[in-house]
């Protein structure tokens, strides 16, 4: 489908174009040469790593139909380029642009420490069932992967479902600018980015910068935490377990919760699972999606991509939670992968360093300890594998363990390590994986999957 023509789309960016391809109209907007650009804008931004510069010939060849460019650069014949000082916030201002070029697009953003993703994924699959609905691929959460979520929003399109995260202050502040969001979820506030941050207070603030854009017909969903929600003009509910929340969580078990007296069937495991899938209901019926619909979607919800995916490999079950981990998720996991063993099954526990909590790293690992004891007096725990150099404050806490469990600190999360992971691993174990991302443990499911097709 036709997006906008050249001369509109540069106007929205504040770049300059020539008037010979003004008229020129793109179906969409790009920035990874990497996949299909047929008939679109390729925007090429700069980065700490890669540089878009660099591949305007790899943009051509894609079927970029023009480029977005800084200005003074020049670029392969056949290619019409638009000039701008500076790409990346071009993109933002025609992000912002294109936005309010759709008045009946409703808006919904999520943030959060932790559980964006998953509320995402679960509300764009019961808003897809009903209205035509544009959702964030993958973690495009920031301010490159905002924007393009937004300019992949068309005039048919009724709900843009958009993840928005954040790693330094005052990021969400520019990007809930851009998406002037009618529903705006905040999921689980935790202390993730504390070395950024400095404290839960301030990560709270920065995700709630989300409310402050509503409009006074807004709607606010928030998790039911001990932290200060400003007031804004638009109406925020809490929702969560704790009595005292607008919308309680009153009971809950696999596979299924109980809100308002009445029981929801839910495809995402465990507390954090009936907590994301209840914001996914709530956001649902403010756009006007009905309860039916909704109660199909919740229950026919997956975890999305290493978040508690589940998988069967080679005799085992493995837990991949590998996508990020907080003091928070790592608590919500390690309380939920108890209901995923089976009764007579084996727990082993591969976890891995939580990065970027600055000076309290210590502290929240060492109090890790508290966790595994809770869970080693329910779960036939076997193993403990603690990966990183920070888990070894863990592994201290820890110390001997429990009778009959093996407690094993890894200090380095090399591939040797994950080796001897693998070699630990008895067939009919149900292995968890959590770690931040930056610790890879998804490593430790590619090898099983290598070792069992070479069976």
């Amino acid at each position: 489908m036709s997006m906008a023509s050249l001369g509109s789309l540069a106007a929205m960016g504040d770049a300059s174009c020539d008037g010979s391809v003004a008229a020129h109209v793109v179906e969409g907007i790009g920035t990874d040469t990497r996949e299909d650009l047929s008939g679109q804008l390729f925007v090429a931004i700069r980065g700490p790593r890669f540089d878009g510069h660099e591949h305007l010939e790899a943009a051509k060849q894609a079927g970029a139909a023009a480029a977005l460019v800084e200005t003074g650069t020049r670029g392969p014949v056949g290619l019409p380029l638009v000039h701008v000082a500076d790409t990346r916030r071009s993109l933002m201002s025609m992000a912002g642009a294109w936005r309010q070029s759709l008045p009946l697009l409703r808006v919904i953003a999520i943030t959060g420490t932790a559980g964006k993703t998953s509320t995402k994924d679960t509300l764009a699959g019961i808003c897809r069932a009903v209205l035509p609905t544009v959702a964030s691929p993958r973690s495009f959460n920031n301010d490159i992967g905002v924007p393009l979520s937004i300019l992949a929003t068309r005039e048919s399109d009724r709900v843009l479902v958009a993840e928005v995260g954040t790693s330094a202050p005052g990021e969400i502040a520019s990007l809930a600018k851009i998406l002037q969001p009618d529903v705006a979820v905040v999921t689980l506030v935790g202390r993730g980015h504390l070395a950024g941050f400095g404290s839960l207070e301030a990560v709270a603030r920065e995700k709630y910068d989300l409310l402050r854009v509503l409009s006074a017909n807004g709607r606010g969903f928030v998790r039911h935490q001990q932290l200060d929600v400003p007031s804004v003009q638009g109406e925020v509910q809490t929702f969560g377990p704790e009595a005292v929340a607008d919308h309680v969580i009153a009971d809950r078990g696999p596979g299924w919760m109980e809100v308002a007296g009445h029981r929801w069937r839910v495809g995402l495991a465990g507390p954090s699972g009936a907590a994301n899938s209840l914001a996914a209901m709530l956001a649902a019926r403010a756009v006007g999606i009905d309860d039916s619909a909704i109660a199909i979607g919740l229950e026919a919800a997956a975890p999305s991509p290493h978040r508690l995916q589940i998988r069967e490999i080679g005799g085992l079950t493995v837990i991949d939670d590998t996508w990020n981990a907080n003091p928070e998720s790592m608590a919500s996991t390690l309380e939920t992968v108890e209901e995923l063993v089976p009764p007579a099954g084996r727990l082993v526990l591969v976890l891995g360093d939580m990065l970027e909590l600055g000076s309290e790293s210590e502290v929240l690992h060492r109090g890790l300890s508290v966790l595994l004891d809770r869970l080693a007096s329910r779960a036939a725990l076997a193993a403990v594998v603690l990966v990183g150099p920070e888990m070894a404050f863990a592994a201290e806490a820890v110390g001997t363990g429990w009778s009959g469990v093996s407690v094993v600190h890894e200090p380095q999360s090399d591939a040797a390590c994950m080796e001897r992971i693998v070699s630990r691993l008895s067939p009919g174990d149900t292995v968890l994986l959590k770690a931040s991302r930056g610790m890879a443990l998804e490593r430790v499911a590619i090898l099983l999957e290598a070792e069992a097709k070479s069976r």
